[in-house]
């Protein structure tokens, strides 16, 4: 379990408070002894109960290892940066915290302080949870890795204007993240053929990161039924001036809309998931 900060801030303030309650999604970072640096799309929360609750990110157990490296992380750094689908209170904004992993195996606790939160920010969550009989049907749903934002800094952020737009994250020391555009015309040619593919992302201000290992993480969601949400990544090296990638995405954007048969198998498919990861 990764320690908290000295110093965290126990009380944050309201426009920040009001930002995280308001937003759909965010960006988290992080640093992965093994993966090096790793963004992930996540719905972040707040408890249920008035007060100075920390924000907390609850991963099903389909998604135990992801929980895991974020929770054994010494920094995070979550950015909520999409305006659409979000309420009054949004403000783009940087959060710096160190992560506490806990887990609730039995769903108890994220039902009683963390369910009506995601039901209301995360629409796909009430197929599975919008009711006593759902919640008693999909009861591998609420079992839940609760990782807390210990918090120790905030600030404001950049919004991301349009999903062409994404989240460069460099590690030069500390974890530095900034938005990200790349298009057509950014792909830096002139690179040797044998060499890694060259990337020129367009930073939305600031002072460029130092160099450092990177990502270029870049997500879209179907809104407002969030029913679709893709990520990809490239992974490399920052220069300070261009991305040498390592490895690349698939694929980019949100592609065709899924099926019923392909909405059921993926259905499926997260309940196994959980199953087998609960039952490990």
């Amino acid at each position: 379990m990764a320690r908290p900060y000295r110093g965290c801030v126990s009380d944050l303030s309201a426009q920040v408070r009001a930002a995280l309650r308001s937003a759909s999604v965010a960006e988290l970072a992080w640093v992965d002894p093994r993966r090096g640096v790793v963004v992930s799309g996540v719905v972040p929360l707040l408890p249920d109960d008035i007060g100075d609750g920390a924000p907390v990110l609850a991963f099903t157990w389909a998604e135990a290892a992801l929980a895991r490296s974020v929770g054994a992380a010494n920094e995070i750094v979550l950015t909520l940066t999409d305006p659409r689908c979000t309420g009054s209170g949004f403000t783009p904004t940087l959060v710096r915290a160190s992560p506490v992993l806990r887990e609730d195996r039995t769903g108890a606790e994220f039902t009683e302080g963390l369910l009506r939160e995601e039901l209301r920010k995360y629409p796909p969550a009430r197929r599975y949870a919008d009711s006593p009989l759902l919640q008693r049907e999909h009861w591998w749903y609420l079992p839940r890795l609760q990782v807390t934002l210990e918090v120790h800094s905030t600030s404001p952020f950049a919004a991301r204007t349009d999903p062409g737009q994404g989240i460069l994250a460099v590690h030069d020391g500390q974890l530095s993240v900034t938005v990200a555009a790349l298009e057509d015309a950014d792909v830096v040619t002139a690179a040797p053929v044998a060499g890694p593919e060259v990337l020129r992302p367009r930073l939305a201000g600031g002072v460029p990161p130092r160099p450092g290992p990177a990502v270029l993480f870049g997500h879209d969601l179907t809104y407002p039924d969030m029913e679709q949400w893709a990520q990809w990544t490239w992974r490399g090296q920052w220069d300070g001036d261009v991305l040498l990638v390592r490895e690349r995405p698939p694929k980019i954007g949100l592609g065709r809309t899924p099926t019923l048969p392909q909405r059921w198998r993926s259905h499926r498919e997260l309940e196994r998931r959980c199953r087998r990861a609960l039952e490990a």
